[in-house]
């Protein structure tokens, strides 16, 4: 058995926690009438939430062994739950996802077959915008970065990403403190396809 892992890092997610999950477990049953092979785990990361996520977690958890939380202190930021997920995250495929019940989930079975069957190390999901949408902070952000860094950050940048174990132990292999984790992505290499949606 391989086990995919699914780090979704959390702020006041009360509401969409029980949506992601519930998306999330029929897209892996999917997956896994497909790979019989493949197992999952999901590690939650409760960063410091003011609401019921940690609630929301502690009742998942209840119902389901291979769903496992880590709940801060306090809120830490973004790149320190996404640290801490991925330090837990035991999985052959690891996937880091925001937790969008909507579109992301629905995403894993396309990411999981271009690592299995097309050999990428790392897919990820990027969101195309809307014929109406104004250029956002995001596309401001990337080009600002690129401009001042040797390290270029590809655009368009990835709302989730699922990797291999290899990609994974050569981002946590990395000694950074304050950690930029699309730069450290981008900095370690492997092969990339970018996968709209």
């Amino acid at each position: 058995m391989a086990t995919m892992s699914l780090v979704i890092p959390c702020y006041n997610n009360e509401k969409m926690i029980p949506l992601f999950y519930a998306a999330a477990a029929e897209v892996v049953n999917t997956i896994q009438q497909t790979w019989e092979n493949i197992d999952v785990e999901y590690w939650f990361i409760d960063d410091g939430s003011c609401d019921r996520t940690l609630d929301q977690l502690q009742q998942l958890q209840a119902r389901a062994k291979f769903v496992h939380y880590i709940s801060f202190s306090r809120n830490f930021g973004q790149e320190a739950a996404i640290y801490a997920g991925l330090q837990q995250a035991t999985g052959k495929y690891v996937a880091l996802m925001a937790g969008d019940p909507q579109i992301l989930p629905n995403l894993l079975p396309q990411m999981l077959s271009a690592i299995i069957e097309e050999h990428y190390d790392i897919v990820v999901g990027t969101r195309q915008a809307a014929r109406t949408e104004v250029p956002n902070l995001r596309a401001w952000f990337i080009k600002k970065i690129n401009h001042f860094t040797k390290v270029k950050v590809n655009a368009p940048v990835g709302d989730c990403r699922l990797m291999t174990r290899q990609v994974l132990d050569a981002v946590m292999s990395l000694p950074e403190y304050n950690r930029f984790s699309l730069g450290i992505f981008n900095w370690v290499g492997f092969t990339t396809k970018y996968l709209a949606y």
